[in-house]
């Protein structure tokens, strides 16, 4: 290694995540407990790494772009799932993947594949097909 700084030993760095469950697990009956122990993390993050971090105005300015990015993704999926169902033609494919032979998992899983590349794609299914798939006997 060369330079000599001191590194985080294992334990240590993967405490937060351990803590991030934990508090999850043991106050799960907690409304928006998710958002809490997200927030309690980050806390003990900047306390535990503080001394190992040279630059942290670079290590928060990389975790919101991070952070604008996967929302960015996530809202450009739901977008396309909503052009997806006012598709003219959606009606029709949805239609007859519903009718095909076989077990209703079968279309289940080709209307997955061919959503696949698209990050909304199991929300997409869920929102228009669910209740349909369920009326047929695949469980919740």
């Amino acid at each position: 290694m060369a330079d000599n700084k001191k590194l985080l030993s294992f334990t240590l760095s993967i405490m937060p995540l351990i803590v991030l469950i934990a508090v999850i697990i043991i106050f799960s009956k907690v409304e928006n407990i998710i958002l809490i122990a997200l927030a309690l993390t980050l806390c003990l993050c900047a306390v535990v790494f503080n001394g190992y971090l040279d630059n942290h105005t670079g290590v928060l300015n990389d975790g919101a772009t991070g952070a604008v990015g996967s929302a960015f993704g996530a809202a450009s999926a739901v977008a396309f799932g909503a052009v997806l169902i006012t598709a003219p033609s959606f009606e029709s494919v949805k239609n007859f993947l519903l009718c095909m032979p076989g077990p209703a998992l079968v279309s289940l899983g080709v209307i997955a594949a061919l959503l696949s590349p698209v990050m909304g794609a199991i929300s997409t299914v869920i929102t228009q097909l669910g209740e349909t798939y369920v009326s047929i006997g695949i469980p919740a």
